[in-house]
């Protein structure tokens, strides 16, 4: 899905949403049906397979969905100007921490 329809993406995600989860109910009640009579080495195949199947299926979907505000040049600026700021910060607390520890005498305090 292109522009900036937000709706129209969550509509078709919820439909995906509906039939993916059926067809995983049916799935999951005859994967449970068969755990017992399949040996080990079978059933954990199964289930890596199906969780590498899952995680691709999803690397997909997002994919498809394109936002015309934050492309990838734009969130580099973001996460770099992010991670610039939370070092001058913690450079900042370091600094103030370390100021008041270095004051030997202070005049106030006579």
């Amino acid at each position: 899905s292109k522009g900036s329809d937000i709706s129209d993406i969550n509509a078709k995600f919820q439909a995906q949403h509906t039939v993916t989860g059926a067809l995983g109910l049916v799935f999951a009640a005859l994967f449970a049906r068969s755990v017992s009579s399949v040996k080990s080495v079978v059933l954990w195949s199964m289930y890596s397979l199906l969780t590498v199947t899952h995680i691709f299926a999803n690397l997909r979907c997002l994919r498809l969905i394109a936002f015309d505000y934050l492309n990838t040049n734009r969130m580099d600026i973001l996460v770099e100007n992010f991670f610039s700021t939370v070092d001058k910060l913690e450079t900042k607390e370091k600094y103030e921490k370390n100021r008041k520890q270095i004051v030997v005498f202070d005049p106030m305090s006579i």
